[in-house]
């Protein structure tokens, strides 16, 4: 049996984002007519922990837009410990790849014990957090070799957006044109995501080692990538095992903009959106003045940066993260960690853990 690598699972990704079109949405569709409670929802509460609360940070502007209802993120440490309203007319979204987070399985039987409607979205019907659930919706991630989620990122921010799509379509808010033209949409991206992937391969080659030697990288994207922004973060530190920070554009100039030096690499993610000019000046600062930035998007600087036209808005982020994950990877090779062996964690395991055996 041929191994596996991590490039492998992120080629992976486009197929799997139409297979939770073709599969996933008739899913959602028969759970929204099962359900006639939802008529009732004026709240989407979404709760999990690691790529599953950047997947949901992600998909909640897009979530917000179609179903015309207020989303919250929230980490299951929150919910349960500093959250003292929780609204009866919620829709509560469990959000765990494996099924098996120990704090989001709490949360859900917290939600549960008080009747509230919520759902469980995990890898497999079979999962804890599957059957604890009233009701489950797959994520269409399937079984991902590596524990630093690509796959599970990707396909989780599309379902929960695919849900707010179709939300929106039960309601009357979304005419069919336009439900079909957003599902035009994906396929553009899909097709645009296999192409990126080769793109960045070649485009690392001339920037790799610059990042590497970088004691920090940080991803700085407008509002609606500030979730891809912090997911890109914790692939960074995952795979590469480099330091690395997501944020939005105007608190990357709020924040630590006195602590930036020429060992923090700035990667902008310019969407082409109406802050295009703060990323532009921020990279521009970076490139002139620390010598260790770079440009991801429509709009670049110079030949150092990656260059891509965006194929469409509502689903930008499958573009840009798929070629972080493949930034990642390249990094991950360059710097000599082992992406093919099993990863032994039972030292760490020992210490802590997250999730439920």
């Amino acid at each position: 049996m041929e191994t596996v690598t991590f490039l492998d699972c992120i080629r992976r990704i486009p197929s799997l984002i139409e297979e939770v079109v073709r599969d996933g949405i008739p899913a959602i569709q028969r759970w929204l007519e099962t359900t006639p409670d939802l008529q009732e929802v004026t709240e989407i509460i979404i709760v999990g922990s690691g790529t599953s609360d950047t997947a949901a940070q992600t998909a909640r502007p897009f979530v917000t837009k179609m179903s015309h209802l207020p989303v919250r993120t929230i980490v299951p440490t929150e919910f349960l410990e500093a959250t003292y309203l929780y609204p009866e007319n919620a829709l509560y979204l469990f959000v765990s790849q494996t099924g098996t987070s120990t704090l989001t399985r709490h949360a859900l039987q917290f939600v549960k014990k008080q009747g509230f409607l919520h759902v469980a979205l995990t890898e497999s019907a079979e999962t804890p957090l599957a059957k604890e659930a009233e009701y489950h919706l797959l994520l269409g991630c399937g079984h991902e070799e590596f524990p630093m989620r690509t796959i599970g990122y990707s396909t989780s921010a599309f379902t929960l957006m695919m849900i707010g799509l179709e939300l929106g379509r039960s309601k009357g808010l979304i005419s069919e044109t336009d439900y079909q033209r957003q599902l035009k949409e994906v396929e553009q991206a899909t097709t645009h995501q296999v192409e990126l992937v080769d793109k960045t391969l070649s485009w690392m080659e001339g920037c790799q080692q610059k990042m590497s030697q970088s004691s920090c990288i940080l991803f700085v994207g407008s509002a609606d990538l500030i979730g891809l922004a912090r997911e890109g973060a914790m692939k960074i530190w995952e795979i590469p095992q480099i330091a690395s920070i997501g944020y939005e554009i105007e608190e990357s100039l709020h924040g630590p903009n006195y602590g930036y030096n020429s060992s923090h690499c700035v990667i902008v993610l310019n969407d082409h959106s109406q802050n295009e000019q703060k990323l532009l000046s921020l990279a521009r600062y970076t490139k002139d003045i620390k010598k260790n930035g770079y440009v991801l998007g429509e709009t670049v600087i110079d030949k150092h940066d990656l260059q891509f036209d965006i194929r469409n808005h509502d689903f930008k982020f499958l573009e840009f993260s798929i070629v972080i994950q493949v930034i990642a990877y390249k990094l991950a090779l360059f710097v000599g960690r082992d992406m093919v062996s099993p990863h032994d964690n039972s030292v760490m395991y020992s210490y802590f853990t997250t999730h439920d055996n």
